[in-house]
């Protein structure tokens, strides 16, 4: 099992070895040609590396945003009051499934029945946090 690893080992370097080698080889100096340049091969690995470096710059842009949007619902789940500090221009908006109550008056409801108005906001503050998620793409 050993002299096995070893082999495998050594079969890995001298492979390692002779591609140096063959690079060295290739850079050894000699008469210009630019015959031999395969201009479709760099555009198209040039255009694979552009496209590849906008996915990820694009993949890290929509992980952002959606942690920002997690970490405004978090901020302010169970808090209208907080919202309302925060965002003023929201005290005014209309939670769903009581259309007659807003963010504010939610805020100032004392009693047993704020575990209900609290749920409702939350579900109204998520559906808030991520709209453009959930709303159907509509033309």
């Amino acid at each position: 099992m050993k002299d096995d690893l070893k082999n495998k080992w050594l079969a890995w370097l001298r492979n390692e070895l002779e591609e140096q080698l063959q690079e060295v080889i290739k850079m050894k100096p000699q008469p210009l040609s630019l015959k031999e340049i395969d201009k479709d091969k760099i555009i198209e690995e040039a255009i694979k590396e552009i496209l590849n470096n906008a996915i990820d710059t694009f993949k890290q842009e929509i992980k952002q945003r959606i942690k920002s949007a997690c970490e405004f619902y978090l901020e302010y789940k169970d808090d209208p009051n907080k919202l309302i500090k925060d965002f003023p221009y929201l005290k005014n908006q209309s939670i769903d499934g009581f259309p007659e109550d807003t963010v504010e008056e939610v805020a100032k409801i004392k009693g047993y029945d704020i575990d209900v108005y609290l749920m409702q906001y939350n579900e109204w503050l998520f559906k808030f946090a991520f709209k453009e998620i959930l709303e159907d793409d509509k033309p």
